[in-house]
């Protein structure tokens, strides 16, 4: 009697002790701060990405200017779950979020880009412009055979302030390489070349690279 009585109390104690281990694991920012000292979480979302029931994480991370960088720097990184309660780094994409970069329609000295999870995907967003207004938004997929985000879609929509211009609005399909061009009220449909295809969350540069390709696909797909 006296050991079962002791059993029970032991089982109970271990599982109280695994609950509450499970519970601190759980908390995002534990791993966030662990992985990235000195960084600060400017957004973070939770759901799910690989397509079990667990809730992943993604955050944009930025910190201060030092030296002779004057808007400070901003990092956007994911983790999934790791099936015993805590998160594991699985992408870090120094270069798909940055800081400064959104222009006068752009919160100044604010970071250009927000996270969101739906669907199973990771959504990015980007608002900014000077006389011409953006709205960018991609979406990424975790590829299960490379193991790495891919950007599979994308909806950018161009208003001229002035009226000038008639808005314009680019729906480009990665996967498939098809895309659709709507100017004023003008709707062109175009194929897209393969290299724009399997683009990697991990190497994206938004700022850089991206806005100049995004500008060859719109160009591609008929005169604004």
């Amino acid at each position: 009697m006296y050991n079962s009585q002791r059993l029970k109390r032991f089982l109970v104690s271990a599982l109280l002790f695994m609950a509450a281990g499970r519970a601190w694991a759980a908390e995002p920012d534990s791993f966030i701060h662990r992985d990235f000292p000195g960084w600060k979480i400017h957004q973070q979302v939770r759901g799910s990405l690989n397509g079990d029931i667990d809730d992943d994480m993604a955050a944009i991370l930025s910190r201060p200017a030092e030296g002779t960088d004057e808007n400070g720097q901003a990092l956007l990184v994911v983790y999934l779950d790791d099936g015993h309660g805590g998160y594991k780094l699985h992408t870090k994409a120094r270069k798909a979020v940055c800081v400064g970069c959104g222009g006068p329609k752009a919160a100044m000295g604010e970071v250009l880009g927000e996270v969101d999870i739906s669907k199973g995907l990771l959504h990015i967003t980007y608002e900014g412009g000077s006389r011409e207004v953006f709205s960018d938004e991609l979406k990424w997929r975790l590829d299960p055979k490379k193991n790495k985000f891919l950007l599979i879609g994308e909806t950018r929509r161009v208003t001229d302030t002035a009226g000038d211009e008639p808005d314009v609005t680019l729906d480009i399909n990665y996967a498939t390489l098809k895309e659709e061009k709507l100017t004023g009220k003008k709707k062109t449909s175009c194929a897209v070349a393969r290299k724009f295809r399997a683009v990697e969350l991990s190497a994206f540069d938004y700022d850089g690279k991206h806005v100049e390709d995004i500008e060859t696909l719109s160009e591609a797909c008929g005169k604004s």
